[in-house]
């Protein structure tokens, strides 16, 4: 059975775990320190074991998801899309107008993009160079550079 709570703390080492496996050491955020009244939390269960999260704020009338990851283990299962779609069934009872997110090009694919058009995001721009613009210290694995020169698009939804 899949179930998608609000955020609890219970969950915060399991989701900054699962974050630093994905993005690596530099990633020292903890989830904790990401909550305010703007920011909207989710955590995905599946049979009562964790299998993923979505985060981001709202910013007046539009939300900005900054993460939705889903454990390694439950991808390709639907439950990303499971998540997806309550994430924006809640946001059209707050009267959000539109959804916005970036997702990273890994290996000139996007992997999050065939989820987005399911849901009708629509990629309206890329921007080269996106996560070395962000974290200009950070040495990036993927590209091999310092500054990071990998490339993110960005997806607007409209609701």
């Amino acid at each position: 059975m899949i179930k998608v709570i609000n955020y609890q703390d219970n969950y915060s080492n399991i989701i900054d775990n699962e974050e630093k496996n994905y993005w690596g050491k530099w990633d020292k955020t903890s989830i904790k320190d990401l909550k305010d009244k703007y920011a909207i939390f989710k955590i995905v269960l599946k049979d009562d074991d964790y299998a993923g999260h979505l985060y981001g704020k709202m910013i007046g009338d539009l939300f900005y998801f900054d993460v939705i990851l889903i454990k390694e283990q439950y991808r390709n299962q639907g439950i990303g899309s499971y998540l997806l779609k309550i994430l924006i069934d809640e946001l059209k009872k707050l009267d959000c107008k539109n959804i916005i997110t970036t997702a990273e090009y890994i290996e000139d694919n996007i992997s999050l993009e065939p989820l987005l058009l399911k849901y009708s995001f629509e990629k309206i721009i890329d921007i080269n160079g996106f996560w070395g613009s962000i974290y200009p210290k950070v040495y990036c694995e993927e590209c091999k550079s310092r500054p990071c020169k990998c490339k993110a698009a960005v997806f607007l939804k409209r609701i």
